[in-house]
This record gives structure tokens, C-alpha cells and sequence, in this order.
């Protein structure tokens, strides 16, 4: 590297990030950077460091920048492919991979990689199929309780990104009603409400209740969870309560859940739960009562366990709401104090 100053950069970055203090890495490779634009190494170092703090979008436009000053490279193939599969966007990343293996086509690593991503994809698409059969049997299992519409019909009209927000929303709700209704009876405090909050039990606290939605049947097909999740760490840190939802959707009614065309964040809660904010008692019907005792079920395997889920076999939890790596990525993007006064 012709600049001197821009190397001692660049090898303090390499420090921090070999420490994993990837914002401190992600910085020195940035003052690196200034000092030298041509530098396709320096791009695809912060790109890793911004995949590692989860800035998807950066790490992956610096990755492509990369590509752009040396296409013969393969890191900054492999660097793109990494940045694109974290996004989801397998088919394109798959594609970079592939340049990347162009690039040097005795490197391993690179053959290891696709040949691990191939494995994802059809295990993807399996988990499409399952979820799909899954949505169409709770549906029909959750006829007699809903009566006059599928517990899914709250999407109807909305674009995936406001459906993305509505749903963070209907928990975020859920949240604040569970402490305004019941919070000071029961002391079911959970959430950002739970007064020992950290990003562990927030996470573990929105993780069932996207199990809960799963089992409800209450997605949309082709949910996008990495949209979902991404939406999830903007919003989870903050209190979400019903006058909040009338100023940001024009009107919150329970009523108009049950009816077509309406939709009602509190009533898709109750639908996910089994339970209404109340009483937090379950319905009379057979489905609302089989999704609250499995709320039970799941509390008691997922609460305080956060380490233990995403790693070995127990990461096989979130193989139906996106996989233990968006998961992690949520996890590592909360914070990890709260102090919420309702």
C-alpha cells in the first residue's frame, strides 16, 4: 500500500478485528480508506467488520465496491457472497460464490461454502413447503374460533414492509397491555417491561411469540423473517401502547379483528396467544386453548436460556421463524439494558 499512514491504519484495524471490536476496526479501516480510495483490500476488511456488527447493507456495498476495483479478487467475490447471504438473497449470493470460485477454482473454501449453501437452500425450501402446510392446517383447525376470516387476513392490503411493522407492532402492544391489564395482578411483566430486561430475555420474549404466529398460522405466505427481525431491532426498544397505535394506524379496535375487512393489533395478539390482555384466560375453543398452553410450554423452554438455544441442537428452535444466525444478529443489535416507566 503506497500510503504509509494508511497501512498503520489498516493493521490497527486488523487488531481490533482479530480482538472483535469490530466498530473500532470498521472506524480505522474507514480513516484507511480517506487516505487511499483505490484500496480493494481495505473495502472488503470493513466489509467484514460491518457483517460482523450486522450492518448488512454497508458490509455489502463495500463489498461490491470492492469487486469493482479489483474484479479478478476473489475475497471480494467471497466478501459479496457472504454479505448477500446474510440478507437472505441466496440465489445472488450463490451467484457471487461462484465468481469468487471463478477467481482461484482451487480454493476450498470458497467450494465448501457453496456446497454449504446449496444445503440451505433446499433445506429452505423444505421449510417453505412445511410452513405452508403448516399455515393451511392451523387455518383450518382455526375456523371454528375465528369464525369469519383466517387468522392471516390482517396482511390483506398491506405491502411487505408494513406488514413487517404492523406485526413487530401487534407484540410491541401486546407487551404494553400485558402490563397496563395485568401487570400489576399478575405480574406478568415481560418484554421490554420485565424489570431485569436485556437483550437476552427480549429476544427470547419476541422469539415465542414468532413461534406462537408460526403455529397460529397468523403469516402471510413467503414471510420474509430477515425483513421481520431487521424491523424488530428499530422498534423493540421502544414502548408501543394503544394510543400509539391509533395515531400511527388512525384506529385500534378489537371488533374490528373479528370482521372483514378490518384488522386489529390487539385481536391478532389474541389469536397468537390464546389468550386475551385482560384475563390473559384462553378462549373456550379447543385451538385458543392448545396455543395457550403451548405459550406455557414455550415460556418454560425459552426464557433465561438464551445461550444454550442458539448454539448446539438448540438452535434447531429457530429453524421455523428464519434460523438461529438472524436470530443472533437481532440479539447482538438490542440493547442490553432497559428502563421503560409506562
Amino acid at each position: 500500500m503506497a500510503n504509509d499512514a494508511a497501512a498503520e491504519y489498516k493493521e490497527l484495524g486488523n487488531i481490533n478485528y482479530k480482538s472483535k471490536a469490530y466498530q473500532q476496526a470498521a472506524d480505522l479501516y474507514t480513516k484507511a480508506i480517506e487516505l487511499d480510495l483505490s484500496s480493494a483490500v481495505l473495502y472488503s476488511n470493513r466489509s467484514s467488520a460491518y457483517l460482523q456488527l450486522g450492518d448488512l447493507r454497508l458490509a455489502l456495498e463495500d463489498a461490491r465496491k470492492a469487486t469493482s476495483l479489483k474484479p479478478d479478487w476473489e475475497k471480494g467475490w467471497f466478501r459479496t457472497g457472504a454479505a448477500l447471504q446474510e440478507l437472505g438473497w441466496l440465489d445472488e449470493a450463490l451467484r457471487a460464490y461462484q465468481s469468487a470460485l471463478d477467481c482461484s477454482p482451487a480454493n476450498q473454501e470458497i467450494v465448501s461454502t457453496i456446497r454449504a449453501l446449496k444445503v440451505q437452500q433446499d433445506a429452505l425450501t423444505k421449510q417453505q413447503q412445511q410452513q405452508r402446510q403448516q399455515r393451511q392446517q392451523s387455518r383450518l383447525m382455526s375456523t371454528a374460533y375465528v369464525g369469519v376470516r383466517d387468522p392471516a387476513a390482517w396482511a390483506d392490503g398491506l405491502t411487505p414492509a408494513q406488514q413487517t411493522e404492523w406485526l413487530v407492532d401487534c407484540y410491541r402492544m401486546r407487551v404494553d397491555d400485558d402490563y397496563c391489564q395485568g401487570g400489576c395482578l399478575t405480574c406478568y411483566l415481560h418484554g421490554l417491561y420485565d424489570p431485569d430486561a436485556t437483550n437476552d430475555t427480549v429476544a427470547e420474549d419476541f422469539l415465542i411469540f414468532c413461534k406462537l404466529t408460526v403455529k397460529a398460522g397468523a403469516l402471510p405466505q413467503l414471510w420474509d423473517w430477515h425483513a421481520l427481525l431487521r424491523k424488530a431491532q428499530a422498534l423493540l426498544p421502544h414502548a408501543f401502547e394503544k394510543s400509539d397505535a391509533q395515531d400511527k394506524y388512525g384506529s385500534e379496535n378489537i371488533f374490528a379483528g373479528m370482521i372483514l375487512p378490518g384488522r386489529s393489533l390487539r385481536y391478532t395478539a389474541q389469536v397468537v396467544y390464546g389468550t386475551d390482555c385482560f384475563s390473559r384466560d384462553s378462549a373456550a375453543d379447543e385451538v385458543s386453548a392448545r396455543l395457550a398452553n403451548e405459550a406455557e410450554q414455550l415460556r418454560a423452554l425459552v426464557m433465561g436460556k438464551w445461550g444454550s438455544l442458539v448454539e448446539g441442537q438448540g438452535s434447531s428452535l429457530f429453524d421455523d421463524v428464519g434460523g438461529v444466525q438472524l436470530w443472533q444478529q437481532l440479539h447482538r443489535n438490542l440493547p442490553t439494558q432497559y428502563n421503560t416507566e409506562a
